[in-house]
């Protein structure tokens, strides 16, 4: 199952119930440095959820505009660690 839900889906598919998510495709409300690394944007990708004020939110002060398509996160490793 989790093979297929690897790919990038429209955005128009993706929860809106707070689940974190990488988003793509879009622009982020302030181009400051602060969002790059507090949304942890990479190469155009970034970790965004949908927040209460009904907009993606990537973390900082930053919200992230249009995405056009979203992947879930894929699960972590096993490290044999205890949670």
């Amino acid at each position: 199952m989790w093979e297929n839900s690897m790919e990038w889906q429209p955005i128009e598919t993706a929860p809106k119930d707070g689940t974190d998510i990488l988003v793509a495709g879009g622009t982020h409300g302030n181009e400051c440095v602060s969002c790059e690394f507090h949304g942890a944007t990479f190469r155009g990708v970034a970790l965004a959820y949908w927040d209460k004020r009904e907009q993606w939110f990537s973390g900082g002060e930053c919200d992230y505009y249009h995405p056009t398509h979203w992947m879930p996160l894929p699960p972590p490793p096993n490290t044999g660690e205890k949670p």
